[in-house]
């Protein structure tokens, strides 16, 4: 959250504030130390998904992001710099304010999205990005070995003090970022400093053009215009050519050209990289201040998170730009001691209108002080205390996000017991799919982080309350009876006696009519407030967690249901006080499972989970087993199956929990669009190892995205809302159960424009026989109708010839399915 007008200031005086340094092409065989680059992991999330070519109507582009991201890894090393990821972790309380207003206003841009006609839309920028974007980040840089750090609390601080320590960069898109660790004994490298990510320019050599194409073919009178000679895109590179022609020192202006902003050029060899570094101590000295005072500057000028009261009173009329200059010459005219809290009510005092009650002045000055210690670090989230925590699951839980195996979610339900919904895109005028199918799978996730709590704190929360009540008489008298022993018996008649009788000394103290007192109280608090969309609205709704008491129990009746239940699912825990997290392996996978069942278990996924053989790389697991988990079956056309499906089951595990939660509704899906999402989901997970796809397919892609992908229905764009919710609170109960790193990552299953190609019918299904073995494995031991079956018009002849076999077909009876597991298994 940047500082009000810092960033414009900034900009404006880059002259006087800023160094320009360049970091040239490194030659092949260079293995000289890089230079390295700290980064803010939010702050390039945002805008690196921002500026991908695909609109949010579809849900998300992560194949696009991924490209992108990985793309910007390489070019930062092909320049010399090393990158270094720092996360957020849990936002403290004083942060949900502004985090409901960002969603609000997410929001009503999306009720403005959809109150514009189609051809509008593409217009209207909805300032958000999807959920598990930070999954998907996280393994790229496992991927690419790029260093990532996870944070407990706010990252900005870290973000500072790891770059300084390095002596290196450190970059992010919060100009609050100059501020952090604005120590004045702190050295900083000459080639160190904060470098914005939107103020970089590449330098790369210009693309030659292709050689125009001579068809075979006779002339018929046709010209075939390709996508490159197109008038429109030929108008777009005539501007863009316009707008990069300018004279770089050193350069051939004729072999090279600039691509602005974050993005490097994707298909030219990268010359240099230029970017403008400032220096906090160059920024205090520019207005006038100590490099100490940076952080009361900023907290008096204010950011996104400052109270209301502090903008109407400190900076009524004035433009965030100019409160820098206006604050930093308040400090200046200090000249009183070096004790922080006299500046900050001088500052307050020359700011605020002095017709102001005091009280107002006390209550910004301490919204100041407390805005001002953020800056230079001085309350870090506790988050994993063992205090709280059982200490087993305290160093499990913490070794886990700091590998970047646990969602900051977590963090947030265990400090704080709140979950911020995501954006997700999806029809305003209906109930949100983080209500319709993500909550029954986070409260599942509440249950299981806050087990976690010791006995004595579970479902509980103590609070100081202070109350006003009335003096009794014998309280009064009590009192004056005190203070007549305190002034001795001789005194106080002494000083009775010198007032006249019915009148009152006015230098006497009035006894007090009330008293206030403080009083801890304990209540039951069995629930976690949720911020969900309702309309275009951000709600806290209080959210029960379930008892494992009595989940556990439901749970084991239901396996009873299933025949031949021993050797095929894994066995459910039984209710204990012993922590979730430290069952063995099988029986956390049973809970995972379980979590997406509603009331229905499907055999074929338990058993495929049973057995995987990737499952002893849990290191808990053969710590707490003892022993190798050994499948069943995994000889034969059933075990290559199992074997074909396994990295699915996470995947067909949400899918088969949305379909059971909407199947007795108006959203219910389709066998259409059901296979769809299965297709898309090969498609996505079995493209994600591949380096380059072949520029002919990259072409046709690209077509296809251009004729169809511009208006999907609201059915195809809930069915998409629909499976980004399910997978992330999917993605959410595995890490609650430390499962991450064991199933499959849910954000490998999901990518919008591909789904929404599937919807259109203009790409073909990558493996139609395992689309069938998913659909089979999703379907198994549902209900009927659960899905219905796609209308398809047809002809009166074919309906008059389909009605003659209409009794014969009746009296057939069909299996259960083309591809049933559990009949070639012998278990029917």
């Amino acid at each position: 959250m940047g500082v009000k007008g810092l960033t414009s200031f900034i900009k404006t005086n880059k002259r006087s504030l800023a160094k320009e340094l360049t970091f040239s092409a490194r030659k092949e065989g260079d293995d000289s130390e890089r230079t390295p680059l700290v980064v803010d992991a939010w702050g390039i999330i945002y805008p690196l998904y921002r500026q991908t070519d695909v609109s949010s109507t579809f849900g998300g582009s992560f194949l696009d992001y991924k490209k992108n991201l990985i793309h910007l890894l390489e070019a930062w090393r092909s320049v010399g710099l090393e990158p270094i990821f720092v996360f957020d972790g849990c936002p403290s309380s004083q942060k949900h304010k502004t985090m409901v207003n960002r969603l609000d206003q997410t929001n009503k841009n999306l009720e403005l999205f959809w109150r514009t006609n189609p051809q509008s839309r593409q217009s209207i920028a909805l300032n958000a990005v999807p959920p598990l974007l930070a999954e998907l980040t996280v393994d790229v840089l496992k991927s690419t070995n790029v260093e990532y750090k996870m944070e407990e609390s706010e990252a900005d601080s870290a973000v500072v003090h790891i770059a300084k320590s390095r002596n290196g960069l450190w970059a992010g898109g919060d100009s609050d970022l100059l501020i952090h660790d604005a120590d004045a004994e702190t050295q900083i490298a000459e080639k160190g400093g904060y470098a914005p990510l939107l103020e970089m320019e590449w330098v790369a050599e210009r693309p030659e053009e292709p050689a125009d194409e001579v068809p075979d073919e006779e002339d018929d009178g046709f010209a075939t215009v390709s996508k490159a000679k197109h008038p429109r895109n030929i108008r777009k590179k005539e501007k863009f050519a316009a707008k990069v022609q300018t004279t770089l020192e050193g350069y051939d202006t004729t072999q090279i050209f600039i691509r602005s902003r974050l993005f490097a050029p994707p298909t030219t060899k990268i010359v240099a990289l230029r970017m403008a570094v400032y220096d906090p101590k160059t920024l205090a000295e520019f207005v006038g201040i100590k490099a100490l005072h940076l952080p009361l500057l900023a907290a008096l000028v204010g950011n996104d998170s400052s109270p209301q009261i502090q903008s109407h009173y400190l900076h009524r009329g004035t433009r965030p730009e100019e409160r820098i200059t206006r604050v930093a010459n308040v400090l200046k005219e200090y000249s009183g001691e070096n004790a922080q809290q006299s500046l900050v009510e001088y500052a307050v005092q020359q700011l605020v209108d002095p017709e102001t009650a005091s009280g107002v002045h006390e209550e910004i000055a301490a919204d100041v002080m407390k805005a001002s210690a953020d800056y230079i670090g001085v309350e870090n989230a506790n988050v994993f205390s063992e205090d709280k925590f059982d200490k087993e699951i305290v160093e499990a839980y913490k070794a886990a996000y700091l590998d970047g195996r646990l969602s900051p979610k977590i963090l947030e339900i265990m400090q704080e017991r709140v979950y911020f919904c995501r954006f997700i895109m999806e029809f305003i005028d209906e109930r949100s799919s983080h209500v319709e199918v993500g909550r029954h799978l986070r409260q599942f996730a509440y249950m299981i982080t806050l087990a976690t709590c010791k006995e004595d704190l579970r479902f509980k929360k103590i609070e100081t309350v202070e109350t006003v009540e009335e003096v009794t008489e014998e309280e009064k008298k009590a009192a004056e009876e005190a203070k007549a022993e305190e002034q001795g018996e001789e005194g106080a008649q002494g000083a009775a006696a010198e007032v006249p009788e019915g009148e009152q000394d006015e230098n006497a103290e009035a006894q007090p009519q009330t008293k206030i007192t403080t009083k801890t109280v304990e209540y039951a608090f069995n629930a976690v407030t949720e911020y969900t969309r309702h309309g275009v609205t951000t709600t806290p709704v209080p959210v029960e967690i379930p008892s494992i008491e009595d989940v556990l129990p439901a749970k084991i009746d239901e396996t009873k249901k299933i025949k031949d239940v021993a050797n095929v699912l894994p066995p459910f825990p039984t209710p204990t006080k012993n922590s979730l997290q430290l069952l063995p392996l099988r029986e956390r996978l049973a809970l995972y499972l379980s979590a997406h069942s509603s009331s229905h278990l499907s055999v074929p996924l338990a058993q495929v989970i049973a057995s995987a053989p990737n499952l002893t790389q849990d290191r808990h697991a053969l710590t707490t087993s003892g022993k190798i988990v050994k499948g069943v079956n995994e000889e034969g056309p059933i075990g290559d199956a199992c074997k074909a499906i396994r990295p699915y089951v996470p995947f067909t595990a949400a899918i088969r929990h949305i379909i059971l939660s909407v199947r007795d509704s108006a959203k219910a899906w389709n066998e259409g669009t059901l296979e769809a999402v299965i297709n898309m989901a090969i498609k996505v997970f079995t493209t994600k190892d591949e380096k380059k796809e072949e520029k002919k397919e990259e072409s046709e892609e690209e077509e296809h995205e251009e004729i169809v992908l511009e208006s999907p229905s609201v059915e195809n764009v809930r069915a998409a809302s629909q499976v980004l919710c399910a997978l992330e609170n999917s993605q959410i109960v595995a890490d609650a159960l430390l499962l991450s790193g064991i199933v499959t990552p849910c954000h490998t299953f999901f990518d919008g424009p591909t789904l929404h190609r599937y919807f259109a019918g203009v790409e073909e299904p990558v493996d139609k026989t395992l689309t069938a073995i998913i659909k089979e494995s999703i379907l198994d031991g549902c209900p009927e109708r659960t899905v219905t079956v796609k209308k398809v018009k047809k002809n009166k002849k074919e309906k008059k010839e389909k009605s003659d076999d209409k009794k014969e077909k009746k009296d057939k009876k069909q299996p259960a399915s083309r591809y049933d597991i559990l009949a070639a298994m012998g278990m029917d």
